[in-house]
């Protein structure tokens, strides 16, 4: 059985979408889709039971990333557990590529892989794709197998098989915003291999590099990563950027 499970923090003009392109997968697995609605203010519960009744909805006041997957993860069934962000869209086929790939190997524990905006304008497009292949995927190389130290994954986009992560004992919930995806890769490395690929990439929004830019946000999460991979605590420890991005 595989389980979707989606934190959702005032998300209401993104989680229908995101749930659509799951059902567009063409499931054959048995599956759930857990939407954890995440002290939300506007009307994303609202739209899930209105277009989506048979989709689990959850209730979390602890506002977080990690707090609204960890309890995902406690209230779902699957053992596999696809942890995704409610502005994701899935690409065709994209469901039976991670599938095959987590079943290639008994020692594969999780799956991530970089995003595609859909909505960047076509140059910073271009960008993206030269960053993630020119500069993030020899970097990820290097830190796992010179350095030896971090198994990198993106929050948004995480394949994770349940007995791995309860070895692990969940989510930190220490780890509301920054960090969480950096300190969760770090801790399923220890239990066997997570796979980092351009290959299993989706599409999400980029609303925030639109409303923050670019540079600062891209610095912003690179400098988290960098003090959680050497000091394992973010530089930044509030949730003022979850709850201010819509």
């Amino acid at each position: 059985m595989i389980s979707f499970i989606i934190p959702a923090r005032n998300e209401q003009l993104y989680i229908a979408d995101c749930i659509e392109s799951i059902l567009k997968q063409g499931l054959k697995n048995p599956f759930e889709i857990v939407v954890v609605d995440n002290a939300s203010t506007d009307g994303t519960a609202a739209v899930v039971k209105k277009k989506f009744p048979n989709v689990i909805l959850l209730r979390e006041e602890k506002l977080g990333t990690n707090q609204a997957r960890q309890k995902g993860f406690l209230h779902s069934g699957g053992e596999v557990l696809i942890f995704l962000d409610s502005d994701v869209r899935l690409p065709a086929g994209w469901l039976e590529k991670v599938l095959k790939k987590s079943n290639s190997d008994p020692g594969i524990v999780a799956i991530s892989a970089p995003y595609h905006f859909y909505d960047f304008p076509a140059y910073l497009q271009l960008a993206n794709i030269m960053y993630v292949y020119l500069v993030s995927t020899p970097w990820q190389f290097f830190i796992r197998n010179i350095a030896r130290h971090s198994s990198f994954m993106i929050g948004g986009n995480m394949v994770i098989k349940r007995w791995a992560l309860k070895k692990i004992e969940g989510f930190d919930t220490k780890f509301r915003f920054f960090g969480d995806d950096t300190d969760t890769g770090i801790r399923l490395g220890t239990v066997g291999k997570v796979v980092f690929s351009p290959r299993f990439w989706v599409y999400t929004s980029a609303r925030r590099f639109n409303q923050r830019g670019v540079f600062r946000t891209m610095f912003t999460y690179l400098l988290n990563y960098t003090f959680v991979l050497f000091t394992k605590s973010p530089f930044q420890k509030t949730v003022a950027e979850y709850e201010e991005i819509r």
